[in-house]
């Protein structure tokens, strides 16, 4: 799954530079697999959990206590999560992922009125962690807007810099929470940028860094430290990156960029999501 192969990546960049300890992220509970292993059925709470493997394909079916199909799902993978809390009311939930191009999240309820909250779609998988500063499990994934764009084909492990995306249910909504997150991002902003000096960043604003590969990690990095601000609603921060890291000839043409593919991608299904409710 993407996103675990990117949280993998991540954790070894920031490992490297001695970034403190990254947040714990929640395994899913039930898993399957291109219709690999055995029937799973259990029950939580007051829902009934079926997954079937079955020719190279996972069937997942949720029922209520009357055996009436809730949910459904077929895909060549299929993780399902423990029981939730993801809101101050302590309402419980179950997060279903299917592997597919795209890949989809749906947030089930499961209390006495279980039901679907939302079902999303994006091109990185989604996980559970708890990097958020107020220590409670939200969804992450990163903006597939970015993925595989020809502006970082010259970064080296491109999926590095990709903007992460902390999502949280409010109310009956999903929602971007990334605004939340801000001391996670500051330390992750406080190690990239101990990997730039100032003489580095000036080669970088004058085209004057010989070595390809390095000129594509550094400009990585500085994407990546102006994403972090940008998706934590420091937008002013975000451009202030650009003007002070980015060739001058250059730096709007990104900020317009970075502003646009952010309007195309996870915060858009977003969007369409509660358009739909």
């Amino acid at each position: 799954m993407l996103k675990l192969r990117l949280v993998a990546a991540l954790t070894l960049l920031f490992a490297l530079v001695a970034c403190p300890l990254q947040a714990k992220m929640l395994p899913y509970h039930i898993n399957c697999d291109s219709g690999k292993g055995s029937l799973r059925v259990e029950h939580v709470e007051s829902v009934t959990v079926r997954l079937t493997p079955q020719d190279g394909t996972c069937h997942l079916e949720v029922l209520d206590v009357q055996g009436n199909l809730l949910f459904q799902e077929v895909a060549t993978g299929i993780q399902v999560s423990s029981v939730l809390h993801l809101t101050a009311d302590r309402r419980r939930f179950l997060l279903v992922q299917g592997d597919s191009s795209p890949n989809r999240l749906s947030v089930l309820t499961i209390g006495p009125r279980p039901g679907i909250l939302a079902t999303v779609k994006n091109g990185y998988g989604f996980s559970v962690e708890d990097g958020c500063s107020d220590g409670r499990w939200h969804i992450w994934t990163a903006d597939d807007a970015f993925q595989g764009v020809p502006e970082l084909a010259d970064v080296y492990h491109q999926d590095l810099f990709v903007p992460e995306v902390a999502l949280d249910v409010r109310g009956d909504k999903l929602i971007d929470a990334t605004f939340e997150c801000k001391p996670h991002f500051d330390r992750r902003i406080a190690s990239v940028r101990a990997l730039l000096t100032a003489r580095e960043i000036a080669a970088f604003k004058d085209h004057a860094i010989k070595d390809t590969f390095r000129s594509g990690q550094v400009k990585g990095y500085v994407l990546y430290i102006a994403f972090a601000y940008l998706y934590t609603g420091r937008e002013q921060a975000a451009h202030e990156v650009l003007r002070k890291m980015w060739p001058a000839d250059d730096a709007e043409r990104v900020w317009n960029w970075m502003l646009q593919k952010r309007s195309e991608g996870i915060l858009k299904h977003l969007e369409e999501t509660t358009a739909m409710q």
